[in-house]
């Protein structure tokens, strides 16, 4: 784990096989590659479901807060969230250590609807400053090798302002929330792996829900309550400032088709392969003026952004808010997957070399339409 107050760095990127460097230089308030962490566990010191350094639960490095659920327990089964040195064949480079989820495959008739397992783990931000008008989190991730393609939908990243009083977890309207981006990896049967994004309103508690009208900008894919469940086909039509967003199959290096089904491995590669993804979030100037700003990267391709998002509504006390946590991991929500309870399936995906910064890194903020990522024809590390 490696963060500071304040560090900037260089920036440069590679660019049709050469260097180009950016003038432009970066404030990065947090990195984390779990390499130097101690070996942790959701249920390692306490079986608590929500756990925060603020109640004197141990908590990995400078993470302070953790929120875990599911029906197997070790040792037949793998906690929600691991961060192990055995683990190391799910890092990045299979060195060292990553954070590695576990989602979990479970029948409840009572409560077919129901996430089945959670493995969050947030930062809280202000250690580093007053909040911040604008963030931008990379991260990587990798899935298990025997990933199911079946309807399923986990929460991987989030960032959102936390008011300080209420519980650190709880969105909703009333709640200690909002704004708040999600970023779920969703795959559907009928329509292939989606681009799903939830976009809440704030500040904390009010104008949770937002329109389609409040996150204006964004392609077809938007269900009325700014959710957004895109595909990587025509939804990438006028998806970004310049026009159409260009994504590549990740197994050829070709564009992706125009219209169609497209695979999770078209997207995130066949077992080994780490998929760069992105996203800056900017506060809007102020109440009810819709001038906030999305971006969200996949391996340094701009896949969406909108300039015309209202993270914070009008509100009664014209209350502005700052993005003060950054979080990954979640709840799963997974059906269809054909196995029985006494199986006990479990699925793993990894994140590994965290970055946080008030300023955008992604290659494809300093130039868009970045070269195409190589075809894959071996398992990459």
């Amino acid at each position: 784990m490696k963060f500071s107050r304040i560090r900037f760095i260089s920036l440069a990127l590679v660019l049709m096989g050469g260097w180009l460097p950016l003038a432009a230089q970066s404030e990065v308030i947090f990195e984390e590659d779990f390499d130097d962490l101690d070996d942790w566990t959701s249920s390692r010191y306490t079986d608590k479901t929500y756990q925060a350094v603020w109640f004197g639960d141990l908590l990995p490095g400078e993470w302070d807060s953790h929120y875990q659920a599911g029906y197997y327990d070790p040792p037949s089964a793998h906690d929600s969230l691991e961060i192990l040195a055995k683990n190391s064949d799910k890092a990045r480079g299979s060195i060292g250590k990553s954070a590695v989820n576990w989602r979990e495959h479970h029948i409840n008739n009572n409560y077919p609807n129901e996430w089945k397992s959670n493995s969050a783990l947030g930062i809280y931000l202000d250690k580093f400053g007053d909040g911040f008008e604008q963030l931008y989190v990379e991260f990587w991730i990798s899935f298990d090798q025997n990933w199911t393609s079946s309807q399923a939908s986990s929460k991987v990243f989030r960032v959102f302002s936390w008011d300080e009083v209420g519980e650190f977890w709880q969105g909703f309207q009333g709640g200690a929330q909002g704004p708040v981006l999600f970023w779920d990896y969703a795959f559907s049967e009928n329509y292939g792996v989606r681009n799903k994004l939830a976009f809440r309103g704030g500040p904390h508690g009010e104008n949770y829900t937002m329109t389609d009208d409040d996150v204006g900008g964004l392609p077809r894919g938007l269900n009325g309550l700014g959710d957004l469940s895109a595909n990587f086909t025509d939804d990438l039509k006028g998806a970004t400032s310049e026009g159409d967003a260009v994504m590549y199959d990740i197994l050829s290096g070709s564009p992706l088709q125009s219209s169609g089904t497209i695979s999770h491995q078209q997207i995130f590669g066949p077992h080994g392969t780490w998929t760069k993804l992105a996203f800056f979030v900017k506060m809007n100037s102020s109440p009810g003026v819709q001038d906030g700003v999305f971006r969200q990267w996949i391996n340094d391709n701009l896949v969406i952004e909108s300039d015309k998002v209202k993270w914070v509504g009008e509100n009664p006390e014209n209350k502005m808010v700052k993005w003060n946590v950054v979080a990954i991991g979640g709840n799963d929500y997974w059906i269809n997957g054909g196995y029985s309870n006494s199986e006990q399936r479990e699925e793993w995906y990894a994140i590994d070399d965290i970055v946080i910064s008030t300023e955008e890194l992604a290659s494809g903020a300093a130039q868009k339409g970045s070269a195409p990522n190589p075809p894959v024809s071996v398992t990459i590390k």
